[in-house]
């Protein structure tokens, strides 16, 4: 978070922001930060929605700068010339205090997933079979006999050819 009074800017780890907001000390700005993976030019990310409920219900912001950052790797360094910086008008938005014991239940938010546990969390799924240069040399080994019988030979047999160490024309 970047936070400017009238006379200083200071940038702080959003883990400060508790002690820091809560102290008393009025800010004249203060602007939120995100990394932001989407990569149309005029729109944030979908991480942005999660973060706004966030800074709703925990600090009850009704307006905010967001900086959507968005780093680009170019051959002489990183440039920053796609961020940029949106103010967010946060009306009927969720208010809750999440620091309170008695604080409702945290609403659903995008991104999450019920797992096996009953727990929310990221969906995982295992892409080795897809990714695997074995798996994919086998596939495609089965797929060029499969083409070959379609096209060549109707009569071939897929079964005993694919089973074959090495195929010598």
């Amino acid at each position: 978070a970047a936070l400017r009074t009238e006379t200083k800017l200071e940038i702080e780890n959003l883990r400060r922001f508790d002690e820091i907001f809560f102290a008393g000390e009025k800010f004249s700005e203060v602007f939120f930060a995100f990394l932001d993976p989407s990569s149309l030019d005029d729109h944030p990310g979908w991480p942005l929605r999660n973060f706004l409920i966030l800074i709703s219900s925990r600090w009850h912001f009704e307006r905010v700068k967001i900086l959507c950052f968005r780093p680009v790797r170019k051959y002489s360094g990183i440039s920053f010339e796609k961020s940029f910086v949106l103010e967010v008008i946060l009306k009927g938005s969720v208010q809750m205090d999440l620091r309170e014991k008695s604080a409702p239940k945290i609403p659903s938010i995008t991104g999450w997933e019920v797992n096996e546990k009953g727990k929310h969390g990221p969906k995982t799924i295992d892409l080795s079979n897809h990714l695997s240069p074995l798996k994919l040399a086998e596939q495609s080994v089965d797929l060029n006999i499969r083409l070959m019988r379609w096209r060549l030979l109707p009569e071939l047999n897929v079964e005993a050819l694919s089973s074959l160490k090495c195929l010598v024309f």
